[in-house]
């Protein structure tokens, strides 16, 4: 009874979910989500009958590769969306006569649109970014009611003349596509309000634009324009929004003054701009760049500016008259004398300063809420004045000569401090008074020797100290219970307490190469991300057992690191590299850790064996490179998940045992894709059935057996690394093989290749 009644079935994040159920029960069913389904391979067919399914959505669905053919028949259907699904191509789509949404985004196999899609009369939205699409049929044309198309990152080289007939079409996004020539028949795209063909291959803006009196919006930045902008744009009353940024144009025509709803005009990188005419008064929003003078005739005039971009462009006293200012971004322009008189701009909250001869800084006005200082070679020192007190956010990066800042604990209502490439601060007094900074980030500072005790930052929830080579100690941070992010680089740090972070969730600890230990890991019940790279002084960690909320741990470059204790609790573990760590000898027992799928030991050349790896059912990659004292694995069999291993250079380990049932998995066989094997040194590895059958097989490398070689349908395999191949068979048929590449091989005479087109 419960299936006849039912109208939602919500499927999303089934990551195990292989095929469909038969949903003929579930006759009312009118929304159907299979959303990041990541293992789904099939729809069943029982789909096409249910006569109420209004919306079906497969985004992320990669290995579905086809819809029913009776999909079509789906009257009802008003959404259909296949986003990042390996679909190859659409059925007829005669049938979908009220369908409303037909979404096919990063389809990275869909090559081509059927032209049955003119049958489409209530088509209202059609998105194709990203997708392989090259052309689209003359049919599109006959899409009255569509109102968006999108082909944003498409290999598209031209519209059809009949695009002309989307009479309804509101918006049209062409970026990133190769069409270089936009039709005369636009102009009968009467309601078009949005253009956007930025860094697409259009060479010129038609002047049949200026027919579109509804145009709200072009975006052309990155454009490949070679002619002007035609006068015809003066037309669009309506225009609001006119992006040319990185182009090529010299000059703006007059009448662009004369639209009455203009805002932002984005004209930055328009290096070969030389004149500029008069501005209409609404605009808001400004950005400018040239080599040489280019002034804006009636800039006191624009009342309404709320933002303004020079780069490159000399920054005329005028910009000190505009009453509703708001944001200032000026970066290598000459404005030091200019800057003196800012503090007039009541309304500025955003000053952006960069490339700039610059040694102080001048009075600011009261509401400045965002000082971002960036590349002044010539700044050597930044007091904080008083009328600062409203700052939240301050940016400070590769000013090489500042070494202090004075008065930093005056900024009240800082939130958010960056400090980068100041490699002349060696302090930063009065950080330790900023009680409701919430951000910090300080990097590259070489010249860093302390920091002040931070136990006081209450709100602090991130905190990044990165590649301070001199920094010595992290007073308080133990402290810091608010922390939820802390990222610590520092080579000469010694000693790091992390006991009290409660809210901690990431952690990352790397070239703190006289770092003895973490003490207080096993304190982090909220820990999500582990990473601990480059820490030669670590020998032993905290056992990692009462981490419960761990999925991710990175141990990398830590040489004398010998064990990992508690590993064998962490059931939500994910994700486990452990890279280089010399002389780790054991881990534990890795039965528990159901939930890994990605397990690199990669380099650890003391250790034995890995535990219980034949019980990590959900593990698809398996890398144990240089693992050079292994000599046997436990039984591969039931990992029927795993598509890649790696076994380079694990030079006393001869034999894989059960890798033959893993490629060719009994509960799916014709969906299994191999991305990768590599086994250097693997005498014993007799046999993989089914390796003929897969759909893909990326990369094999080593692997000595002839009898493991001697196959005569090896039409998927698209790369072959046979360094250490000493008998290679004869091998017919790889017509996909794109790479061969053949080392230490004795007996050149007995290979033979045949049906190699793509060499």
């Amino acid at each position: 009874m419960m299936t006849m009644k039912l109208k939602v079935l919500d499927l999303s994040y089934c990551t195990e979910l292989t095929r469909t159920p038969d949903l003929s029960p579930f006759c009312n069913l009118e929304r159907l989500n299979l959303r990041n389904c990541k293992r789904l391979h099939v729809i069943d067919p029982s789909i096409c009958r249910l006569k109420h399914l209004a919306s079906l959505n497969m985004t992320n669905c990669r290995f579905v590769k086809e819809l029913p053919e009776q999909l079509d028949s789906k009257e009802t259907l008003l959404e259909l969306v296949i986003d990042g699904t390996g679909i190859k191509k659409l059925p007829s789509l005669e049938g979908l006569m009220k369908l409303k949404i037909l979404s096919a985004n990063n389809c990275a196999c869909l090559t081509q649109i059927p032209s049955s899609i003119g049958h489409l009369t209530s088509l209202a939205d059609l998105s194709l970014d990203q997708s392989k699409i090259s052309e689209l049929p003359e049919s599109i044309g006959s899409l009255v009611t569509l109102r968006r198309l999108t082909l944003a990152g498409t290999p598209l080289r031209e519209l059809p003349k009949s695009i002309g007939g989307l009479n309804s079409l509101v918006e049209l996004v062409l970026s990133k596509t190769r069409v270089a020539i936009l039709p005369d028949s636009i102009e009968n795209l009467i309601n078009l309000q949005v253009l956007k063909i930025d860094r697409s291959s259009v060479q010129s803006i038609p002047t049949a634009l200026g027919q579109l009196e509804k145009l709200e919006s072009i975006d052309a930045s990155g454009c490949q324009l070679v002619a002007q902008i035609p006068i015809e744009l003066g037309r669009l009353s309506l225009l609001k929004v006119l992006l040319l940024r990185h182009t090529n144009i010299s000059s703006i025509p007059v009448t662009i003054g004369g639209l009455p709803c203009l805002e932002t005009l984005d004209l930055a990188w328009c290096t070969q701009l030389r004149t500029l005419p008069e501005l209409p008064s609404s605009l808001s929003s400004v950005s400018l760049t040239c080599e040489s003078s280019v002034p804006i005739p009636n800039l006191p005039y624009l009342i309404n500016l709320k933002k303004i971009e020079f780069v490159r462009s000399v920054v005329p006293k005028e910009i000190l008259e505009l009453p509703k200012l708001e944001k200032l971004h000026i970066s290598r322009s000459n404005v030091s004398i200019l800057l003196d008189g800012i503090g007039v701009l009541a309304m500025l909250k955003e000053l952006s300063i960069g490339n700039v001869n610059l040694q102080c800084l001048p009075e600011l006005p009261l509401g400045l809420h965002k000082l971002c200082i960036s590349r002044c070679h010539s700044l050597a020192r930044l007091t904080v004045l008083s009328n600062w007190q409203n700052l939240s956010e301050l940016k400070l990066h590769d000013c090489p000569e500042l070494a202090e800042i004075e008065s930093l604990g005056d900024l009240a209502s800082l939130r958010t401090l960056y400090i980068s490439f100041c490699r002349r601060i060696a302090k930063l007094d009065g950080l330790d008074k900023l009680e409701f900074l919430k951000r910090l980030d300080i990097s590259a500072c070489e010249s860093l020797e302390r920091l002040p005790d931070l136990s006081k930052l209450s709100a602090l929830s991130s905190m990044n100290v990165n590649i301070c080579e001199k920094l010595v100690e992290i007073q308080g941070v133990s402290s810091l219970h608010a922390l939820t992010q802390l990222t610590v680089c520092a080579a000469s740090i010694e000693t790091l307490n992390v006991s009290n972070l409660k809210s901690l969730e990431y952690l990352d600890v790397q070239g703190c190469t006289r770092l003895k230990g973490l003490d207080g890991l096993d304190k982090l019940g909220a820990l999500m991300r582990l990473t601990i790279r480059d820490c030669k002084s670590i020998e032993k960690l905290p056992s990692l057992s009462n981490l419960k909320f761990l999925r991710y741990l990175w141990a990398d470059g830590c040489e004398k690191l010998r064990g990992l204790e508690g590993l064998e609790s962490l059931e939500r573990m994910e994700r486990l590299w452990i890279s280089g760590c010399k002389a780790i000898e054991r881990l534990p027992d890795l039965s528990n850790l159901k939930s890994l799928q990605y397990l690199y030991a990669c380099g650890c050349e003391k250790l034995q064996g890995l535990d219980g790896l034949d019980k990590l059912v959900a593990l698809r990659q398996l890398s144990i490179g240089r693992c050079k004292s292994i000599e046997k694995l436990p039984n591969l069999s039931n990992l029927r998940l795993l598509e890649y291993f790696d076994a380079d250079g694990c030079e006393k380990l001869q034999e894989v045992e059960g890798l033959k049932i893993v490629v060719k998995s009994p509960t799916q066989p014709e969906w299994k894709v191999w991305q990768c094997l590599r086994g250097n040194g693997i005498e014993k590895l007799q046999e993989l059935d089914g390796l003929d059958e897969l759909r893909s097989l990326g990369w094999l490398q080593g692997c000595s057996s002839e009898k493991l070689l001697d196959q005569s349908n090896y039409g998927v395999l698209r790369q072959w690394y046979a360094d250490g191949c000493e008998k290679v068979p004869e091998l017919e048929g790889l017509e996909n093989l794109e790479n061969f590449h053949l080392e230490v091989f004795e007996d050149s005479n007995r290979l033979r290749l045949y049906k190699i087109d793509n060499w």
